[in-house]
């Protein structure tokens, strides 16, 4: 028998990804009667899981309203984007000086994964890519010996998904080549080029929110390529 420990981890995992995968709308409530009936557990359970959400920045709780899904503004997704560069750049650069043998052959590892993973399935987003993704940029930071850095590192990276999964086909990205982005964040992680590294991994994240910008300020829903 599941214990209630195990069913909010459950719970929690289930509810963050149907969150990042854009099937809760931002801004939107979470009422605990419904979640607990489409998640089989009790309102408990989803209370607990609810409240580790808020903690990532992925939900939010109010007095008179409850839970919601963290809504996404301009001014949100800029403060975000200036934040998130920041950290990454940190993390990235301390896990350059510290990675050893073992980090560079994951780096090579999740660079040939994500290669091979497509980007999409029979015209539909591939989940199997996002988790390449993921996993790639998680890799190149953890050596950096900071726990709490990469707690940051990830909890940004979750609410930088929010966007990314609301906007909708911007024609301004599709002259970037993705693809070999990550492969140069990679070559010159290896080759120790901390500098040339950090100044990549801005721009790859910069560029990404400057669709996300231009999109909103048209007037589009936001959510797009991602980084």
């Amino acid at each position: 028998m599941a214990t209630s420990r195990t069913l909010t981890e459950q719970v929690y995992t289930d509810l963050r990804a149907d969150i990042l995968a854009a099937h809760y709308r931002p801004g939107q409530r979470l009422r605990l009667v419904q979640l607990a009936r489409h998640y089989d557990v009790s309102q408990s359970v989803v209370r607990e899981a609810l409240t580790r959400l808020v903690e990532q920045n992925l939900c939010t709780l109010s007095p008179n309203q409850g839970f919601s899904v963290v809504d996404v503004s301009i001014p949100d997704l800029e403060d975000l984007t200036f934040t998130r560069a920041t950290i990454e750049c940190l993390t990235f650069r301390l896990a350059i000086e510290r990675g050893d043998v073992d980090w560079e052959s994951r780096v090579v590892g999740a660079l040939h994964r994500l290669d091979n993973t497509p980007r999409e399935v029979d015209g539909e987003p591939n989940p199997d890519w996002r988790d390449a993704h993921a996993t790639f940029h998680r890799v190149l930071l953890d050596s950096c010996g900071s726990p709490r850095l990469l707690e940051i590192a990830s909890s940004l990276r979750d609410s930088a998904l929010l966007y990314r999964q609301w906007a909708v086909n911007i024609a301004d990205s599709r002259d970037r080549n993705i693809e070999q982005e990550h492969r140069d964040l990679a070559s010159l992680a290896l080759s120790r080029d901390a500098d040339g590294a950090t100044d990549l991994l801005r721009a790859h994240i910069e560029r990404t929110s400057a669709v996300l910008l231009a999109a909103a300020k048209r007037g589009f829903p936001v959510a797009a390529p991602t980084t």
